[in-house]
Order: structure tokens, then C-alpha cells, then sequence
């Protein structure tokens, strides 16, 4: 298991060189208030600790059926990770995670679609929400690898403490 800084930002809220090569169609950003924050951190938590609750079920499989079962289901190490530190800003998210690297791209992902999901439902901000949820994060983020112990603290420290650098109230 290694460890991982990711950041991933809310939609439109950056214009990267990528959109402009590729003349993506911008909309209006998409930014947090401390309400929003707040929900958003809930809703990654609860994720992660479902996502934890079953990693742990998979860890449990005894026969070799159940074992094909779990397969089926996508269980065991691709949801086995850990969350060392976490922060919700109004145009981004922080997390570390100590996982192995093949995992990482299905953890954000899995995490990003929960908490937009749950967001727009708790918004209310389409009609059908079960089917048309607005776009809250985009497409790409960041994964940075952590090279050693006095890397993954400051890294922690980074991650915690982000939100004075870009002064606004923390969520934590």
C-alpha cells in the first residue's frame, strides 16, 4: 500500500489549457458555500466508510463460491483503502489515501459520483435527479505520490490546514 495526495476540483471552476485546446463549451462554475462544504464532507465520509464497510465484508469470504460472488461484485482490494486526512474547500477537495495505485482512479471516482449524487439530491437542483444530476466535479483531478514519512505529513498538514490558505472557515 502506498500513499497518495488527490485533489480534485468543482465543475468549471478552473480553466485548464486542455478545455481551451479543446474549445470545451465553459458554464457557469460551480463553488461552495460552507453549508454545501459541509454536506459534501458528510457525504464522503459516509461513502468511504461504506465503501470500508465493504472491503471489510469481502475480506470475510470463505468459500470459494462466495469468493466468485464478491468478484462479481467488485469487492476486495480495489475498495481496500485508508483516509489519513480529508478537506472540502469551495472549489476543491484534499484527500490522502493510502492505497495501492491501481486503485486510486476507482476510489475518486466512486467517491466523486457519491457525494454529486447526494448533492444534487439534496439540492434538488434537477427534475430527475435519479437520471440528470448536474456536473459538481470535474472530469480530471490530481494524484500526487508521497514519497516518505516527513512527505506524508506535511502532506497531512497541507490538507488540513488548506483552508487558510485560501481563507475561508474550515469544515472540520
Amino acid at each position: 500500500m502506498t500513499f497518495y495526495n488527490t485533489t480534485w476540483v468543482t465543475h468549471n471552476s478552473r480553466i485548464s489549457d486542455r478545455m481551451i485546446k479543446n474549445r470545451v463549451k465553459v458554464w457557469e462554475p460551480f463553488f461552495m458555500d460552507l453549508e454545501i462544504r459541509k454536506k459534501v464532507l458528510f457525504f464522503l465520509n459516509e461513502k468511504i466508510w461504506i465503501m470500508q464497510q465493504q472491503a471489510k465484508a469481502c475480506r470475510c469470504v470463505e468459500t470459494e463460491i462466495e469468493e466468485q460472488q464478491a468478484k462479481a461484485c467488485r469487492c476486495g482490494k480495489s475498495l481496500d483503502f485508508k483516509v489519513l486526512a480529508l478537506n472540502v474547500l469551495s472549489d476543491h477537495v484534499h484527500i490522502i489515501i493510502e492505497s495501492d495505485e491501481e486503485n486510486i482512479t476507482g476510489i475518486i471516482r466512486n467517491l466523486k459520483w457519491y457525494s454529486s449524487f447526494m448533492l444534487s439530491r439534496y439540492l434538488k437542483l434537477s427534475e430527475k435527479w435519479e437520471w440528470k444530476q448536474i456536473k459538481i466535479w470535474a472530469k480530471y483531478g490530481s494524484k500526487t505520490f508521497i514519497r516518505d514519512e516527513k512527505h506524508l505529513n506535511s502532506s497531512i498538514e497541507y490538507v488540513l490546514n488548506n483552508h487558510l490558505k485560501h481563507e475561508v472557515e474550515s469544515v472540520l
